[in-house]
């Protein structure tokens, strides 16, 4: 599926984020991620992949101490 101007499908943000598609859509239907869907495909915009990656990041640093 071709990309729309500044969204991505679920295997695109899948493929920025290092993760599977599958988890992307457990995300959205979290609330984690914000996307838009069209038929049956969900559409999450460049920046919403953005924030979504420096939250998981930001997660994952080590506690100081």
């Amino acid at each position: 599926m071709a990309r729309k101007g500044n969204e991505m499908t679920t295997s695109e943000a899948a493929d920025r984020l290092g993760i599977k598609a599958r988890s992307v859509v457990w995300a959205i239907k979290e609330g984690l991620i914000t996307a838009t869907k069209h038929g049956r495909d969900y559409w999450i915009e460049d920046a919403e992949i953005e924030r979504y990656a420096a939250e998981r990041r930001a997660q994952h640093r080590p506690k100081k101490g």
